[in-house]
Formats: C-alpha cells, structure tokens, sequence
C-alpha cells in the first residue's frame, strides 16, 4: 500500500480519500474512520472503502483544507514563533502543518484557530504563548510521533483477521 499521489507507504499515515469526494457523486456513506468506530460490518466498511484511494495525511490535508480559514491564522501564528515548516521533514504546506505539544498542554491550538470566525489579538498571544511549547510537524510525522506501536501489534492480528485479510495461522 502507498498513497496514491507521493507514493508514502508508511501504513501509519494512510488516510482513506473518497474519488470524486468535490462532485459528491460517489455516495459516501461516512468516512472509513467513523465506520471503523463505530464497528460497522465489514461488508459495509468493504463497500466504502472500494470507493476511496491511500493518500498520506499531508497530501489527504492539502486537498481537503488548502483554502482553509485557519491556514491565515496558522500562518500567522508560525511567523509569530519564527517557524515555517516540519522541524522533522521540513515539509512545507501550510494546511498540513501542526502543533506537536512537548510540554504543559493547557489547549489544542488547532481546535482554537478553527473554532473562531474572528480571532482577535488576545488570542494571538495565547496561541503564541501555547505554541512555544510545541513541535511543528507535518501531519505525516505527528501521526509517527504519536501512533502507539505496542497496542497496534497486540491489535493487528485480530483486526486483519476479522478483515478476511490474513488468516489466523499468519504470525506479524
């Protein structure tokens, strides 16, 4: 598996893009992550996922959220701490940059910047202040940085079974 567009085959930064997701003609059901949560039947889940492609995290942002609101604000906030890219990659896309906590987490800036339709100074500076305390990572490396490997080895074998992808003899 790699993703579709830059050719990521990291299957921890593979997100499910529904085809022709801006003519709304494919009849998405939900996206494949809200079916998975909410255990839906794996012939369902099949059906949804026939019409997606892989894409990584960074490209699968880049289409969805490109002209987004919250990349002004994004933006500004990056040249506020004198940061522009992933300090893992240095990736470089606005929309697909995030905040990576290291220390004292009091908020999620992501969720302040997009929740707003105004965002005035006093703001700026909370999220500056927040920010400092951050990492800038692509999506694609925050997804790395947080993924629990352990829990997604004691899960993998069940998970890809109840799938039909592997049978039970199969050892990962």
């Amino acid at each position: 598996c790699s993703s579709d567009l830059c050719g990521e085959n990291n299957i921890f930064v593979l997100d499910f893009h529904h085809k022709d997701y801006e003519k709304k003609c494919n009849n998405k059901k939900d996206t494949v992550s809200n079916l998975i949560q909410r255990k839906t039947k794996i012939n369902v889940l099949r059906r949804e996922m026939k019409k997606c492609v892989l894409l990584c995290r960074n490209c699968h942002t880049e289409i969805h959220h490109a002209d987004a609101k919250n990349n002004i604000i994004k933006r500004k906030l990056l040249k506020l701490i004198r940061k522009n890219c992933c300090e893992s990659c240095n990736y470089k896309t606005i929309s697909g940059l995030e905040f990576h906590h290291i220390k004292n987490k009091k908020f999620e800036i992501c969720r302040l910047t997009s929740s707003v339709k105004y965002f005035p100074e006093t703001y700026f500076k909370r999220c500056k202040n927040e920010a400092k305390k951050c990492k800038i990572l692509c999506c694609n490396c925050h997804a790395k940085k947080q993924i629990n490997i352990k829990r997604f080895k004691q899960l993998a074998l069940p998970i890809y079974t109840k799938a039909g992808l592997i049978n039970e003899q199969v050892v990962l």
